[in-house]
């Protein structure tokens, strides 16, 4: 490997072109997120690849990912990046000002949450700043945390169970489960009790794809198990799709509240096996933690998520 000892021979410009690449894992958008041309990139990449003696970036199928070597740089260059920031900014910089803020946010969340979000928080940020630009971007919740470790995500909010080094997570509202069927299904008991439920077909919700869930572990716990008939990525789609059937979908309550309108309705019921809530969280990295415009932005999202409430069972529902 080249020395590195020098920084007086090192292009310090190519560390925020690396920073940009290792977060994004694609030229075209580190470009786009540079306001450079992607030649201009590749070229930087080209200098990064001889710099470090590394790939940086390598190609996996039809995507681009970075290699561990970048992915073991990220955390730290973004954390130094951050500190030359602040300190170039020390002396000239005024107290943070949302309406006269500039910059792109990104945000990772699932439907369910931008759902629970969204009503408000774009009106919000619009109103309050407009210069402020949001991507928002959806995948598993693994993945998700990575990306905020790495710094390709600003924010994420949703629910996270192992966190990366250097990722910290703040509770914002715990939501229980609620099991809901079709209302006009009268050969299902009201409510169904343990048995009942467990001999009905069941729809899980996981973006994963694993079939082994919250749900799953409280019945092994007992001694019992669920047959899975179905599995969907989204959480708005699931109410819709038990309409007209005999499945059962047992999710987080808010999932209801913000589905969407539906043919019919729907009958909401506690889960008849003791589940724990479901904790949704806002994870940022420990390295952001005093950003004023991150500060700023979590506060509106806390403050819009404490306004929420679980929904409840009370007999049949629509699903809007």
């Amino acid at each position: 490997m080249h020395a590195m000892h020098n920084l007086r021979g090192i292009d310090l410009n190519l560390l925020v072109v690396l920073d940009a690449l290792v977060a994004e894992q694609h030229v075209s958008r580190a470009a786009e997120r540079l306001n450079m041309s992607q030649s201009a990139v590749s070229h930087a990449l080209a200098r990064l690849r001889d710099l470090f003696d590394d790939p940086i970036l390598i190609r996996r199928g039809p995507a681009m990912v970075a290699t561990p070597r970048a992915l073991d740089l990220a955390g730290p260059l973004r954390g130094a990046l951050t500190e030359i920031e602040r300190t170039v900014g020390a002396g000239r910089s005024a107290p943070f000002d949302p309406a006269t803020a500039r910059r792109t946010v990104r945000l990772g969340m699932s439907d369910y949450v931008a759902a629970v979000l969204a009503g408000d928080l774009m009106p919000r940020l619009r109103a309050a700043a407009p210069g402020i630009d949001v991507v928002m971007l959806t995948e598993s919740r693994e993945t998700v945390a990575e990306w905020v470790a790495t710094g390709r995500l600003d924010l994420a909010v949703g629910v996270f169970d192992d966190l990366p080094p250097g990722v910290r997570a703040s509770t914002l509202f715990d939501d229980p489960f609620v099991a809901a069927v079709d209302a006009a299904n009268t050969a299902i008991p009201d409510p169904p009790d343990l048995g009942a439920y467990l001999a009905l077909p069941h729809m899980m919700v996981t973006v994963s794809g694993r079939r082994f869930g919250t749900i799953d572990r409280a019945l092994s716990d007992i001694g019992r198990a669920r047959r899975i008939v179905a599995t969907v990525p989204h959480f708005l789609v699931a109410p819709r799709m038990i309409l007209g059937t005999d499945i059962v979908l047992t999710t987080s309550s808010l999932t209801f509240a913000h589905a969407g309108p539906a043919e019919g309705g729907l009958r909401l019921f506690e889960p008849p096996v003791p589940l724990p809530t479901t904790r949704i969280t806002l994870i940022r990295a420990w390295r952001d933690e005093d950003d004023p415009l991150q500060a700023w932005l979590r506060g509106e999202i806390a403050s819009l998520m404490a306004a929420r409430r679980p929904i409840r069972p009370g007999g049949p529902r629509d699903a809007g």
